[in-house]
């Protein structure tokens, strides 16, 4: 990873395909996909086949000042916990996010905690 500083005093992040990788070593890729109905089986066959063009677009998100609003949005899911099914306290919530936006934090977490450390 590299560091530059821009005119404007602000640390941009570039990554490579390294970080990329360890990324997609962490996550199963059965996981069932967020809200945009994108899974990870299908962004690591995406990464696989454009390494370039994926690295260039998860550097550009992390230099972003903001989070894409499709980022912001999970489905939640009621799942059943035990016992009888006609009560509600009987579920607990699942959320699924958006994939791209996990791998990205994935990322962001992994440069932060090398900086800290």
């Amino acid at each position: 990873m590299k560091e530059n500083i821009s005119n404007d005093n602000k640390i941009i992040l570039n990554i490579d395909d390294i970080y990329v990788d360890l990324a997609f070593k962490k996550v199963r890729l059965s996981k069932t996909p967020g809200p945009d109905g994108i899974g990870y089986a299908l962004l690591l066959l995406i990464y696989q086949s454009n390494k370039d063009i994926f690295v260039d677009m998860i550097n550009d998100e992390l230099n972003n000042e903001s989070v894409i609003d499709e980022f912001r949005y999970a489905d939640i899911y009621p799942l059943h916990k035990n016992d009888d099914l006609s009560d509600p306290n009987n579920f607990r919530p699942v959320s699924c996010g958006n994939c791209l936006f996990k791998i990205i934090e994935s990322i962001f977490m992994k440069v932060i905690n090398i900086d800290i450390y």
